[in-house]
């Protein structure tokens, strides 16, 4: 049996599938202004319609497209050695594309948008749907049906096995890669556990594998057949590019160093802190040192004022303060401010409220300014509270290495620094 009922029916399946596309794409979701209420639920329920119509078209389209490509994988799977080189030239050309046609894979690709801004559309359009039956009729109760929505559309391909006939294997459900040296590591062991490491034939892992790639990704290994021959070739290229440690090494290294200082609120202190903990562990297991002050001062850089007093109070009591207790300490830390943030939400209902002890370090004494309205007396008065003011604070300057005040200039210097 040839392919060419495989290639005919997808050549169709796609023609419509980029037809749905090109309507939805035309289509113009307006309301004209000053129309009564009445007018405007109808013109909104009309546009949701249109888009629930054109998210059926399109999905439908695409799944059709979907079938034939897991058709088509399966009876080259089962096709001798010598034939799959000829099967794989037409593969290529319907599936991944030339300079001058584009492939269904990356139509496909294009399909999965779509269908998230429509999705997106028509959670638009049934909100306003809601709002204005509420404002036309506020005393009836709503009647909105749940919609069961899918996550967006990614490609399928049932795995065929000889050993087991009968069994109904789950969908492979690979993420995208493209082209982040940072993320290939997580990327590829997900491939090699879903994939690599299956009795499947060379082929179907390239064929797998190509259908994860996207950008510059899939621009690197352009123009390599799908052969069973290439497969290993292209994962050395792949991982040539992508894997080689000391190009990971320098990325994470310099999004440690980009990443902006945090925001004083706990939720984002959390996110910028669990950003630092992904790259910390991803440079151990490459294993890089990261006992040095460089990487200690770059972290410490990243915390908010508070935390960064809260950091140098600890470390000044521990002569053997070393990056990995500043981390454990910090963890520790923010685990308890948002319990604590919690607790205070439970029990008053509102955002727990932090101590202001943000203020920047200053050095010396700032006079307040004189009110000239005042008569010359009080002027006086003003100048002798000044000079005893200054004497307390030349008194406070001189306290103990562990003051406040000689912690707040330390850490002014360092927060200038960085």
């Amino acid at each position: 049996m040839a392919s060419g009922l495989y290639r005919q029916s997808i050549t169709l399946a796609k023609t419509r599938l980029a037809n749905s596309i090109d309507t939805a794409s035309k289509r113009k979701y307006i309301v004209a202004d000053g129309l009564s209420n009445n007018d405007r639920l109808a013109a909104f329920k009309e546009l949701d319609k249109y888009c629930k119509e054109d998210i059926s078209k399109i999905g439908n389209a695409l799944e059709n497209v979907d079938k034939w490509n897991d058709k088509w994988i399966k009876f080259i799977y089962e096709l001798q050695e010598s034939q799959i080189v000829k099967e794989q030239e037409h593969y290529d050309k319907f599936a991944i594309g030339t300079t001058e046609e584009q492939g269904y894979l990356t139509m496909m690709d294009v399909a999965v948008d779509a269908l998230r801004i429509l999705r997106e559309k028509s959670k638009e359009l049934e909100a306003e749907i809601v709002n204005l039956e509420k404002i036309i009729n506020p005393d009836a109760r709503p009647d909105v049906k749940a919609v069961l929505r899918n996550e967006e559309p990614y490609l399928r391909f049932n795995i065929p096995t000889s050993q087991t006939p009968n069994v109904h294997l789950p969908e492979l459900r690979l993420g995208e890669y493209y082209g982040d040296v940072s993320k290939w590591k997580s990327f590829w062991d997900n491939f090699v556990a879903s994939v690599d490491n299956t009795s499947l034939p060379d082929i179907q892992k390239l064929s797998y594998l190509c259908g994860t790639l996207r950008g510059k990704a899939r621009d690197v290994i352009a123009g390599y057949s799908l052969t069973s021959e290439n497969y290993k070739i292209v994962v050395e290229i792949l991982k040539r590019k992508f894997g080689d440690p000391s190009n990971i090494k320098m990325a994470l290294n310099a999004e440690l160093m980009n990443l902006p200082r945090s925001k004083e609120n706990t939720s984002e202190v959390c996110r910028t802190f669990c950003r630092i903990e992904q790259i910390c562990r991803q440079l151990e297991d490459l294993c890089q040192d990261l006992e040095n002050p460089t990487t200690m001062m770059l972290i410490e850089g990243k915390l908010p004022y508070w935390l960064l007093r809260e950091v140098y109070k600890q470390k000044m009591n521990d002569s053997s303060w070393t990056v990995k207790k500043m981390r454990e300490y910090v963890e520790t830390t923010l685990s308890t401010q948002e319990c604590m943030e919690r607790v205070e939400r439970e029990i008053h209902g509102n955002s727990f409220q932090r101590p202001n002890n943000d203020r920047k370090p200053q050095v010396g004494f700032k006079k307040p300014p004189l009110d000239r309205s005042k008569s010359s007396e009080n002027i006086r008065n003003n100048v002798d509270f000044n000079r005893s003011t200054m004497n307390v604070n030349s008194s406070i300057l001189k306290r103990d290495e562990d003051s406040d005040e000689e912690l707040d200039e330390k850490l002014g210097r360092i927060v200038i620094s960085i």
